[in-house]
């Protein structure tokens, strides 16, 4: 039966010494990895030398390690950049409690995802006895789940074979990783890798190979990987060492297993980033399913309930460590291809678990899933970071995630709340969709069919809209078209004949727009207008009573003075879905600028990434406001620093 590893399908580099790295932080450390080597997902840090915490070998204490606790530092820090932990040390076998208690304890802070011990033939090496091997792996394994990863790398040239005894390690490893250092040997990259296969290939346990990037040509660290992948069908391999490899060394060992370069992730290498619309779901959601697997143990069916995210219901159950009973699905429904930060809420209830695995698909050009591993038991109510990939939509699954309950952990909870994909916003001028997109097409068939008339538009919004300098003046024929009125005369012609309410569409008081709403008016039944709406919703009873084929919806000017961007993106979500479902065509628009103070400023930049995100998403156009107002004096703002202005004589439509 074939061996489940944690390093399947992934990339690792090895990490020895703070002090051999210029990296001042963890920060600092995991910014460069992923700067100069965006595939690599793993990193291997020397967690213990013999029964001694690295820290007594280290001098730079702010990424030594000195224990636990700096252990969990170091998970919770490479969890933001998408890095997985996994631990090496060096056993000596002279202080069997000793170095069993520093090497569990280690093991035993969650998101650790494996141990790999370095047993060679040298000094400095393992000293003990063979007759040391067992007691030392046995109170190691005692005091570890049986599941629980335990590797060993080694010098795998033949003569060095038999001075580690592998019999004694085997029953305790579960995997070898090769230190195919081919440049120090002295030989071929192919030669090391038949050498090293031939010596292990009888143990009975994954080989991974551990290559050497330092000092030897790039050209043969290509024929390294080719070689591993085509002739030794290698399912993961890792490079020693930060701190020796250069930067130029770098390029080279960037190589997914396939051989595409690894892509840097926008928002992961300490550059300013903007976010769009996030799409979140969570249980209850029409993207959320959940399930049993055919076979599953007894009593393992169901699902707990607690309160999750915002107040909604969320999922537990307990963790397995040798099979999966349930599953959980999370569909985004991304339709527009890109970088996404996608994120985990975990709560500070039912989530113990130290390896939740999550299995993405839909990036890039890799088929099949990609598994991420997540410490929930760090996270109290906040979101964990799964990474920032670029999402294919056209992929079969894009973005897709899903969930099980086997964790390889025992008696621990996994929470299954919310999820969430923010798209990163590449920088950019003008961003508007100036095309009629078939999404829109199809929504304006729809609403045709619903009875909604193709001269006839509705507004949806806040003060700005609700004003009478907000398009009245077309409506009353008081407009200047100037350079652009061959283009726009016929549309304004096509709107001013058809009585939308109370007057033509651009004259009509819109039922969905009011002096200082927020994205949640239009939303709340009975909230205005009542003598006309009764207990309908605002938005609801002005397509009702209005049946227009197109709303302008410029709304979050207040919203963004103090509301979570994830309330106001759930409820713009709301406002469009509602306008689509009922045949009306959303256009959205940007809100224009704060000048009150930077933080205003920062917030509108940060709604406007919304606003376009969304419009990218559910494939609708754009008017990008915001935009058009930049070349004006003052910005087209007025002395309040938040309205638009208007001159003198009111005639706003020149």
């Amino acid at each position: 039966m074939a061996i489940i590893t944690p390093y399947d399908n992934k990339i690792g580099i090895w990490h020895h010494q703070g002090q051999r790295v210029a990296a001042r932080t963890i920060d600092e450390f995991a910014q460069a990895l992923r700067r100069l080597a965006p595939a690599v997902t793993q990193v291997f840090v020397k967690t213990s030398d013999g029964s001694d915490w690295m820290s007594r070998y280290d001098n730079k204490a702010a990424l030594h390690i000195s224990g636990p606790d700096a252990i969990r530092r170091w998970v919770v820090t490479l969890q933001k950049y998408g890095l997985e932990f996994h631990a090496w040390c060096v056993p000596r076998g002279l202080d069997i409690e000793g170095e069993a208690r520093v090497i569990t304890q280690a093991c035993s802070v969650p998101g650790v995802r494996s141990m790999v011990l370095d047993v060679e033939p040298y000094q400095g090496f393992y000293a003990g006895p063979r007759e040391s091997v067992r007691p030392l792996m046995m109170r190691i394994h005692s005091a570890l789940p049986g599941a629980y990863h335990i590797g060993m790398t080694v010098d795998p040239r033949s003569n060095h074979y038999a001075q580690i005894w592998p019999d004694e390690w085997f029953p305790f490893v579960n995997s070898v990783h090769l230190q195919l250092y081919w440049g120090t040997f002295g030989v071929s990259p192919e030669t090391v890798l038949a050498n090293g296969y031939r010596t292990w290939g009888g143990f009975g346990r994954p080989l991974f190979p551990l290559f050497g990037a330092h000092g030897v040509p790039a050209a043969e660290v290509e024929r390294a990987r080719q070689t591993a992948v085509s002739v030794h069908r290698v399912a993961g391999m890792s490079w020693w060492v930060l701190g020796q490899i250069t930067t130029q060394e770098f390029e080279p060992i960037n190589r997914h297993l396939d051989g595409a370069p690894g892509q840097q992730p926008p928002d992961m290498v300490g550059n300013a980033v903007t976010y769009g619309a996030s799409r979140v779901v969570q249980p209850g959601d029409p993207g959320y399913v959940s399930g049993v697997f055919a076979g599953a143990e007894p009593n393992t069916g169901r699902f707990g309930a607690y309160p999750g995210y915002m107040g909604r219901p969320g999922n537990y159950h307990a963790t397995n460590d040798h099979v999966a009973n349930v599953w959980a699905r999370w569909d985004p429904q991304i339709r527009q291809s890109g970088w996404y930060r996608i994120e985990a809420f975990v709560p500070n209830l039912h989530a113990t678990a130290g390896r939740a695995r999550y299995k993405l698909h839909g990036v890039g050009n890799i088929p099949g899933e990609i598994i991420i591993s997540v410490p929930q038991a760090h996270y109290n109510n906040e979101w964990a970071t799964l990474g920032t990939f670029y999402i294919n939509a056209a992929a079969q699954q894009p973005g897709v995630v899903y969930l099980n309950d086997w964790t390889f952990e025992p008696g621990l909870e996994l929470a299954f709340d919310a999820l969430r994909w923010r798209p990163v916003v590449q920088p950019g001028a003008l961003q508007v969709m100036s095309d009629v997109s078939g999404t829109a097409r199809e929504i304006f068939q729809r609403g045709k069919a619903l009875g909604n008339r193709a001269n006839v538009f509705s507004r949806v919004g806040d003060s700005i809209t609700a004003s009478p300098y907000f398009l009245t003046p077309i409506g009353q024929a008081q407009f200047d078209l100037g350079a652009f009125r061959i283009e726009l005369e016929p549309v304004v012609g096509h709107y001013l004949g058809e009585n939308a309410r109370a007057g033509n569409s651009f004259l009509n008081p819109s039922l969905a727009a009011g002096n200082g709403w927020g994205a949640d008016r239009p939303l709340q039944p009975g909230y205005a207008y009542t003598q006309i709406c009764g207990n309908e919703a605002p938005l609801v009873c002005e397509y009702k009573r209005v049946r227009p084929a197109v709303a302008l919806i410029m709304i979050g000017t207040n919203d963004s003075g103090g509301v979570a961007p994830e309330v106001y993106t759930a409820n713009l979500r709301r406002i469009v879905e509602i306008s689509i479902e009922m045949g009306v065509i959303p256009v959205l628009s940007t809100i224009p600028p704060k000048l009150t103070d930077a933080w205003n400023a920062a917030r509108v930049t940060e709604w406007n990434n919304i606003i376009r995100s969304m419009a990218r998403q559910f494939e609708i156009p754009l008017w990008d406001y915001w935009h058009a107002l930049q070349t004006l004096p003052n910005q087209g703002i007025s002395s309040d620093g938040i309205h638009p202005s208007a001159p003198p004589d009111g005639f706003t439509a020149r």
